[in-house]
């Protein structure tokens, strides 16, 4: 099995409230930090982004090959909630 690290987001926007807005998944800690940090610099006081802290999931070679090809040139990808239900992804319990 090989890893990636995710994280879940959550939308704020003034007058809409809030919303579950899907997650990211990179290939490293250091990545999804260096990309939360990104997306939350770009927001502003009435629409911004708030990030659950990353964990690391782990999934198959066909699941592992689809994210990568979805990452392009980026080190991480940005996916809606919906599409959490396509593929699989599992958290190691301990």
């Amino acid at each position: 099995m090989k890893s990636f690290y995710m994280a879940y987001s959550t939308e704020y926007e003034e007058g809409w409230g809030q919303r579950p807005d899907g997650f990211v998944i990179a290939k490293t800690k250091n990545d999804i930090e260096t990309h939360i940090n990104k997306i939350e610099d770009m927001g502003t006081m009435s629409c911004f982004w708030e990030y659950e802290r990353p964990f690391e999931v782990f999934c198959e070679d066909e699941t592992y090959e689809k994210i990568i090809k979805d990452m392009g040139d980026n080190n991480a990808v940005e996916y809606s909630e919906s599409f959490l239900g396509k593929i699989n992804l599992y958290k190691l319990i301990k």
